[in-house]
């Protein structure tokens, strides 16, 4: 992981480079006589002579997908360095190219499932043996999922003492993992620390948000894992996660969902679709709550029509944003190259693959590894991630298929068959739960009077948002 600047004395212009999975940030801003460069935004508004306006496109596309896409930011003529890109500043011409890429999926030559599974096993102990290292304390975040209590797996076996784990805990049932963590790593021997996260710590780190993000940042798994960095860090000074596991082997229910939607809705008849179309538009404005929700929902779905849509659908928080949005004229599909490269339709032969595309490529590391990145930077806590080791990345992508992309359950079949080595299948064989907070009790309860603050009318109106 890496983003860096290096000036050439000799040919006199400067390089701007980011990490292939874009773990790390780089910012730049095009000025008169070169560019400006910073690994956080907050640096930016030092400049003089530059004031930062907001993009209405980029809140747009902030409101319906809970970030702010690559590479734009929420201010204008600021943009993020997107991953696996080398920027040339020169004469004051800024000229960006790619230096890596995924190439054609399943494009490996294997010829047996188990030749994968060893040689995955292979590149993935060594990729936690070389994040083990360190002259400082190490530890691992652990969930009880299998991407995390594989790494936990593989570190253990190569580490002489017992390791460290970490893992955040909620009062709400349906929302706690911090049991299925206790017993993978009571199986492994680690030595293993949990917190039970409260709703006053939650307030205590909202205020701190805007200062972490630096832009607006709506994933709710950013408080327990900024939570989970300051535990982390009061015991160990770099900590190993599991983030990429899902992207790389299709974990995510939502990529079933996809295609099983997409394949209903093409279905109906093509008059159906105008006609729900049609109503939709009249419906428009009606309240999104109560018993006319779901009947509103599914006219909704009945006017889709590709899979992009389908794929917008399921991962937008708010689907029609652009009518609060003063000055906005974009979609999000154009703010985000990831989202702009899904076809209309998937391939037959690997339908799984776009989809996973545009996460690694769009929410890994606009959402995922800015939430790991920013809250564990403001622990001063280093996290590492052994499953986005290019070398790994490029050889789940050559994968056939049916090895690592099937979308019935159980999912990820052959990560679980890897743990399994390690683990027994009955502590990790369970339905996908993913990073869950009890966001909604506390936004009824404790943090009601801020968000009431924050967004009242009056402060919306002032960010160009429509508050009527």
């Amino acid at each position: 992981m890496f983003a860096f600047a290096l000036w050439d004395r000799r040919e006199r212009r400067l390089a701007l480079a980011r990490d292939r999975l874009g773990i790390k940030p780089l910012y730049w801003l095009r000025r008169a006589k070169g560019v400006a460069f910073a690994s956080e935004l907050k640096a930016l508004r030092a400049l003089e002579g530059w004031t930062p306006a907001l993009d209405p496109e980029a809140l747009l596309a902030y409101l319906r997908l809970q970030y702010v896409p690559a590479p734009r930011t929420i201010y204008q003529g600021v943009s993020k360095l997107e991953p696996g890109t080398l920027l040339w500043v020169e004469e004051g011409l800024a000229r960006p190219r790619r230096y890596w890429q995924l190439g054609a999926p399943g494009s490996g030559e294997w010829t047996t499932r188990a030749e994968a599974l060893q040689r995955c096993e292979e590149l993935l102990s060594d990729s936690v043996r070389r994040r083990l290292a360190a002259d400082v304390p190490v530890g691992v975040f652990l969930s009880g999922g299998v991407d995390s209590s594989l790494v936990a797996a593989l570190g253990q076996r190569v580490s002489p003492t017992p390791l460290r784990t970490f893992s955040i805990g909620f009062q709400s049932e349906a929302d706690d993992e911090a049991p299925y963590a206790r017993a993978v790593a009571e199986h492994l021997g680690c030595e293993h620390t949990e917190l039970y996260m409260q709703s006053g710590d939650a307030l205590a780190l909202v205020e701190r948000l805007g200062d972490l993000y630096d832009e607006p940042f709506a994933d709710s798994s950013q408080l327990p894992t900024a939570l989970l960095s300051q535990l982390t860090r009061s015991s160990v000074t770099v900590a190993l996660a599991g983030d990429g596991g899902d992207e790389l082997f299709a974990g995510y229910t939502r990529y079933r969902d996809c295609l099983e939607l997409l394949a209903k809705v093409q279905r109906l008849p093509a008059p159906l679709r105008e006609l729900a179309r049609a109503a939709r538009l009249r419906t428009r404005w009606a309240p999104d709550w109560g018993r006319g929700r779901g009947a509103r929902r599914r006219l909704r779905r009945a006017t889709l029509r590709d899979l992009r849509e389908v794929y917008l659908h399921l991962t937008s928080l708010w689907e029609e944003p652009h009518e609060l949005v003063e000055g906005a004229a974009a979609s999000a599909l154009a703010c985000s190259p990831a989202l702009r490269e899904l076809p209309a339709r998937p391939p037959a032969d690997d339908p799984l693959a776009p989809l996973q595309r545009a996460d690694l490529l769009g929410y890994l590391p606009d959402d995922l590894l800015t939430k790991v990145d920013r809250a564990s930077m403001a622990a001063s806590l280093e996290v590492r991630l052994p499953l986005l080791d290019h070398r790994l990345v490029e050889l789940a992508w050559s994968l056939p298929s049916e090895w690592a992309r099937r979308w019935e359950e159980p999912n990820k079949p052959l990560l679980r068959d890897l743990l399994a080595r390690h683990v027994p299948r009955r502590l990790t064989d369970r339905p996908k739960r993913g990073f869950r907070v009890p966001v909604e009790d506390w936004l009824r309860g404790p943090l009601r009077s801020q968000c009431e603050h924050h967004f009242a009318p009056a402060r919306l109106e002032q960010a160009g948002l429509r508050a009527g």
